[in-house]
């Protein structure tokens, strides 16, 4: 409940203008296909060794080859490890409540999209107070599907509200039988960007450029701090070196070069000279 309360503080009420993402799932998740599906989720503070979160973060969910699509509406995604960048959970809370009638209409979609593969229908949460407050977030509030070594499952927790007593949750689960223990990292060692995304700083601290951005099309550095004054460029010492050998006092260091050589070598020959004739009588 304290997450959800969170969600709905953190998460801005206005959406980015770049391109929903799209979620391809059909029977596993790479974190690399995170970033070529146009997430740029960012660490999240006190956890960067095992999560990063996406905010404010809506995006289409599609199942193998499927024509239809799933919409994820405004909500925190978090990308949790188990070890190295092997995903373990992703999970999408939602941050905008919902009616009951809203709720069962999406898990309907949800079931369809995933048709062939539930293993739990969802039992809608049940009223608990004539004002509108209800029953929400059993296990049984989920319509859940099995993929291979995956859980991933729909549902929804009591967001508190009357008129909107609902709001959702979405998991991406590995759930395979015999799985390892949770393996700690080294420490100081914290989750990094996949290979090819190496560019992409995943502190929260730094802005997060619009999904699908890469390097060549990120904005181009601020360069007023590098325009030089008409004082400072007076003041600044000449350092052109083309400039400096011009200057009609300057020697010419390439002659000199010549002469010293030339010198060095006549120098030998005549020691060589006066070597060899005393060593001929």
């Amino acid at each position: 409940m304290i997450r959800i309360i969170l969600s709905l503080l953190i998460c801005s009420p206005i959406l980015s203008a770049a391109e929903i993402p799209t979620l391809k799932f059909d029977d596993k998740i790479s974190w690399k296909q995170i970033f070529n599906f146009g997430f740029r989720p960012k660490h999240l503070e006190g956890l960067e060794r095992n999560t990063c979160v996406s905010q404010n973060q809506s995006f289409w969910l599609q199942f193998k080859n499927r024509e239809s699509k799933f919409k994820l509406e405004r909500g925190s995604i978090d990308f949790t490890f188990l070890y190295d960048d092997f995903l373990t959970l992703i999970w999408h809370q939602g941050a905008e409540p919902i009616t009951l009638e809203e709720g069962k209409r999406r898990s309907d979609e949800f079931r369809k999209l995933f048709n062939g593969y539930i293993v739990q229908e969802i039992s809608m949460p049940n009223l608990i107070d004539p004002s509108g407050l209800v029953d929400a977030g059993n296990d049984e509030n989920n319509v859940k599907a099995r993929v291979g070594e995956y859980l991933i499952w729909y549902g929804f927790d009591n967001s508190l509200g009357k008129e909107k007593p609902i709001i959702p949750h979405f998991y991406i689960a590995w759930s395979f039988p015999g799985r390892p223990d949770m393996r700690g990292k080294d420490s100081g060692d914290v989750v990094r960007p996949p290979k090819g995304y190496e560019w992409y700083s995943l502190d929260p601290k730094v802005n997060t450029p619009d999904p699908g951005t890469t390097p060549d099309k990120l904005p181009a550095p601020e360069t007023k701090d590098l325009i030089e004054t008409p004082k400072e460029a007076a003041e600044k010492p000449n350092t052109d070196s083309s400039k400096i050998s011009d200057s009609p006092d300057e020697p010419k260091s390439s002659f000199l070069r010549w002469m010293v050589g030339g010198f060095v070598l006549l120098a030998i020959l005549l020691l060589f000279k006066t070597w060899k004739g005393k060593s001929e009588r």
